[in-house]
């Protein structure tokens, strides 16, 4: 979520190309993490997935 309303804050006043072009930057990276090669596992391995906890953002830390 932190990256979608960072690309949305950073991309309001440019082209939709390059909007775009950033997007499926951040999925390609997003697919490469560690959450998504657990997701397969998990998936494949038919048992539920083990996912680190989050870390904990205070409110007043920007996006």
């Amino acid at each position: 979520m932190a990256t979608i309303k960072s690309q949305l804050s950073n991309d309001a006043d440019g082209t939709y190309a390059d909007s775009v072009t950033r997007a499926e930057g951040f999925m390609l990276q997003a697919f490469r993490g560690s959450d998504v090669v657990e997701g397969v596992a998990s998936h494949l391995d038919r048992r539920p997935p083990d996912f680190p906890s989050l870390p904990v953002r205070s409110s007043d830390v920007p996006v």
